[in-house]
């Protein structure tokens, strides 16, 4: 990747700040996994949040959670999502609405995932001899210079037969680094599939958009203020993601500038 591309991603990230708070039970403390399994985790949460959408697909390849079923279920979770946004687009109570925003999300968010599996799909179906080995470790030297290149591009990848046509279970028993060395993802979809893994279903209960004009917007749930006992603790939560958010990005903000500054004297 040249260095003109470089810096012209590093200031799009820059663009914009955002510190969201959740409520989440159920906490385990952990990382997200390889992209593959985390979209699986996502569209499995997903299911599972609408009683009427989880188990439907409970029948045949789609039942054993592969790769391969990913985008229909996608598919399904999107025009269900759709539904129900415009059905309680009228709702008075706040319950209502709360769900509302989840499935708007929710539409949105497999909206994006079926992105960036639809490209995967349209990469394996232009090199269908790639990464056909039996074992990892043969798909993994196949990808070798493939790999090379994407990184180089910074581009998405197919998905080898191999882990394409694992379940999700079989999945989660192999190394992490393989996985993710099997398929390749860009950063920027990585990014995005991150951020859609880490807010799941959940409501988020303060949100802080800063821009880079400096402009700072403050979004905080109704419910906080509400919870007279929990509200500080939450609010001096939030303010600690902020800064710690403030400090990393002036420190990006800084390699920028030092970039510019090289390249204005490389011309």
């Amino acid at each position: 990747m040249s260095l003109r591309t470089s810096l012209e991603q590093l200031l799009d990230d820059l663009h914009k700040l955002e510190i969201n708070t959740i409520e989440k039970p159920g906490l385990t403390a952990q990382k997200m996994p390889a992209p593959l399994l985390a979209i699986h985790d996502i569209v499995t949460s997903y299911e599972r949040f609408d009683p009427s959408v989880h188990g439907m697909a409970a029948e045949g390849a789609e039942g054993r959670r592969t790769a391969g079923s990913l985008i229909n279920r996608l598919k399904r979770l999107q025009r269900h999502a759709e539904e129900r946004v415009e059905a309680l687009r009228a709702a008075d109570s706040v319950s209502d609405q709360g769900d509302r925003f989840i499935y708007n999300r929710i539409h949105q968010n497999t909206l994006t995932l079926l992105g960036i599996l639809e490209q995967a799909q349209k990469e394996r179906d232009l090199a269908r001899e790639d990464g056909r080995g039996s074992d990892i470790e043969t798909v993994l030297q196949q990808q070798t210079q493939s790999i090379a290149r994407r990184r180089e591009q910074d581009t998405t990848g197919p998905i080898p037969d191999l882990i394409y046509k694992m379940t999700a279970d079989d999945l989660w028993k192999m190394d992490r680094s393989k996985i993710d060395r099997a398929w390749f993802v860009s950063r920027a979809h990585r990014a995005q599939i991150r951020k859609i893994w880490e807010l799941g279903t959940e409501r988020v209960v303060m949100q802080t958009v800063v821009q880079i004009e400096g402009d700072v917007t403050n979004r905080i749930s109704p419910s906080i203020a509400d919870r007279s006992n929990d509200r500080d603790y939450i609010l001096a939560i939030h303010q600690q993601g902020v800064e710690t958010s403030l400090a990393m990005w002036r420190s990006l903000v800084a390699v920028a500038k030092d970039l510019v500054s090289a390249v204005a004297r490389a011309l």
